[in-house]
């Protein structure tokens, strides 16, 4: 047999090896693709006893968080796109519509979309609102805001994150920000409203991004804002 002859038998039974294993690699990520079917979940909760507690969390979804916090609703990323990636800053009636909407206009589009809002309204008597350090011993993440009953005992208890969460406390009849140790005050009645929102977006395994709010507005009993306690953040890929 010829160099050439040799030479030519060899590059053949080349292409058919490397033809024999990317066959069924290409079968195998289509199927796989294929088999995984696109998730699309919304869910909006709204959690409340009674008209009072209904009413508390409609002045929480509707307060003006840009004015009081000097924040914008929402930063974007590609702005020439018709859906550009949204980010919110807080959590309003305009937020769960912006989502809301989205959610259905994109349906079937991208990989797969998740959007969850929930809200829950608790109503207690005699509350002390405060800051709490870090047990001795314990991680300084573990700093806390809790709220007491008259006795002491703690009714709620959110752990602050490291990156940190923003407050507005209402001093007479305007609203200042203020810093997680300052919060030290008490209500005869209050309604705790606590909101979560998460946005999930999937485009490819490597085009995603997601929207987290984490809210909680505490209301006197004449449904006036005493605290408002907001952390945003936001993730891209």
């Amino acid at each position: 047999m010829g160099q050439g002859l040799r030479r030519k038998t060899g590059l053949i039974i080349a292409i058919v090896v490397i033809i024999s294993i990317s066959i069924p690699y290409v079968l195998s990520f289509r199927y796989m693709h294929r088999s995984t079917p696109p998730i699309y979940e919304k869910t909006i909760i709204r959690n409340t006893g009674n008209v009072k507690e209904a009413n508390a969390l409609t002045i929480a979804e509707t307060s003006n968080y840009s004015d009081i916090l000097d924040l914008q609703r929402f930063t974007t990323w590609n702005h020439n796109e018709t859906w550009p990636y949204t980010w919110a800053k807080f959590i309003d009636t305009q937020v769960i519509e912006y989502y809301d909407d989205r959610f259905e206009n994109l349906k079937g589009e991208p990989l797969g979309i998740e959007f969850h809002y929930e809200a829950s309204v608790f109503t207690w008597d005699q509350i002390r609102v405060v800051y709490a350090h870090a047990p001795q011993g314990a991680s300084i993440h573990d700093d806390a805001i809790q709220i007491l009953s008259p006795n002491g005992s703690v009714l709620f208890d959110y752990t602050i994150p490291t990156w940190g969460m923003r407050f507005a406390y209402r001093n007479d009849s305007e609203y200042q920000e203020i810093i997680a140790e300052e919060i030290n005050f008490s209500l005869p009645k209050s309604y705790v409203i606590v909101m979560t929102l998460n946005y999930d977006e999937r485009w490819g395994p490597l085009a995603a991004f997601s929207a987290r709010v984490y809210q909680i507005v505490i209301v006197d009993q004449d449904f006036v804002p005493c605290l408002f306690c907001v952390q945003s953040s936001e993730g891209i890929s």
